[in-house]
């Protein structure tokens, strides 16, 4: 969850995200309790990536930050299904994103 946290929210505090997640105006409740929720699970995950023997991933971004934690975790790629809006959706273009 750290980097995706970092990558997702940056140095934001809910103050600063409120209002700001991709246009939409979220209540300020729900940014605080999405932000604090997620900051309090990083600790957990680092505790268990660090102490994994084996790691389950699709992507080669997973397979990153589970090496940066544990160089010795062995890392095992699968192609996990999606759900199907991701699967039945149209191809993405250029010219009909706009």
């Amino acid at each position: 969850m750290a980097p995706y946290v970092r990558k997702a929210f940056g140095d934001l505090l809910p103050e600063e995200l409120y209002g700001a997640i991709g246009g939409l105006v979220l209540p300020l409740r729900h940014c605080k309790k999405q932000w604090r929720w997620l900051h309090a699970h990083i600790p957990l995950e680092e505790e268990i990536l660090k102490a994994a023997d084996m790691v389950f991933g699709r992507t080669e971004w997973n397979h990153a930050w589970a090496w940066a934690y544990n160089p010795r975790v062995i890392y095992r790629h699968v192609n996990e299904l999606m759900r199907p809006e991701f699967l039945d959706a149209a191809q993405w273009s250029i010219q009909t994103c706009c």
